[in-house]
């Protein structure tokens, strides 16, 4: 599903904490994903065998939008309660987009042979050319820009904080051991690397299918991270010039054992996140979560950190 734009600058921020002490409520052990999720529209996914999106449906108040790839064609459709349907595909074959704006009353009766989806009814109708649909000069809607991203890699930051992951700390004394009259402490460090992919500019005016179908489809729907309304044509559209900024997102744990204050042991974690970032907000995308076989068992990283000590 997801279109990846050609990397053009690479810049890494890393964050590093001071030492905190006395709060062992500060834990980057916990499994927490941000709150800022699909589920918020409710949001269903349909994913092949190697994890790529195939199908994902977002309803809301006012529309459903579903996103579709098949082999030849790649869907965005939003279908309105008001009766408008909104339309942007992808032929694969040449990468031509093309999009429609139209009612689905205006789909004649003797066409509509499949009443029980509309969805379908309406690839079928674009499929059959009853809709029809005009090609999108996309340099025209979504312009490469990087100047305007100020703060956009602290809001990503920010929406991680907010939605229970720990800011940046270094050698927080997590535990502390005793054995034959020697201490070892676990130190435990949490530092985050937010490294910039690429930056768009949408233009004013551009529908909410074209945006999913051209950039991506984010965990939160377009309208809860930009400027996107329902505009006097019924339709969601980008209803000002918006920066869009995509990032891979990376937070580090580290668990140190240290014996008399001597290093013995080390145990690490890496978690990765796919972010997008709007103008209003933030949209995270779970990549992969990946930590030493003992990062979480703390029983054994003493006993090693003794038995390196000790031997």
């Amino acid at each position: 599903m997801k279109k990846v734009i050609s990397l053009v600058l690479f810049f890494v921020l890393i964050f590093t904490g001071y030492p905190i002490y006395g709060d062992n409520s500060i834990n980057f052990d916990s499994k927490i994903k941000p709150e800022n999720s699909c589920e918020l529209v409710n949001c269903e996914k349909e994913f092949d065998s190697e994890g790529t999106l195939k199908k994902a449906i977002a309803t809301m108040k006012e529309a459903t939008y579903t996103y579709e790839v098949t082999d030849e064609y790649i869907y965005s459709i939003g279908i309105y309660k008001n009766g408008m349907i909104d339309i942007a595909v992808k032929e694969l074959s040449t990468g031509l987009i093309y999009s429609s704006i139209t009612s689905i009353n205006n789909i004649p009766k003797s066409k509509r042979v499949i009443d029980d989806n509309k969805f379908d009814l309406i690839k079928d109708s674009v499929l059959n050319k009853t809709i029809k649909l005009d090609v999108v000069d996309t340099e025209k809607l979504f312009k490469s820009n990087r100047a305007s991203t100020s703060g956009y890699k602290q809001k990503v930051l920010d929406e991680l904080y907010d939605n229970g992951w720990t800011e940046p700390y270094y050698d927080y004394v997590r535990e502390q051991k005793e054995k034959n009259g020697v201490l070892a402490e676990l130190k435990h460090s949490v530092s985050y690397a937010v490294v910039e992919k690429d930056v768009m500019t949408v233009i004013a005016g551009t529908s909410l299918s074209l945006i999913i179908l051209y950039y991506t489809w984010p965990e939160v729907l377009w309208k809860q991270i930009a400027s996107v309304v329902v505009t006097g044509g019924g339709i969601y559209k980008a209803i000002k010039d918006f920066c869009v900024a995509d990032y891979d997102v990376f937070c580090y744990g580290d668990k140190c054992i240290y014996v008399d204050n001597q290093y013995q042991y080390r145990s690490g974690r890496t978690k990765k996140w796919k972010a997008i970032v709007g103008d209003i907000g933030v949209s995270f995308d779970d990549v992969y979560d990946h930590y030493d076989y003992n990062y979480f068992d703390h029983y054994e990283l003493f006993d090693i950190g003794f038995d390196n000590y000790f031997n």
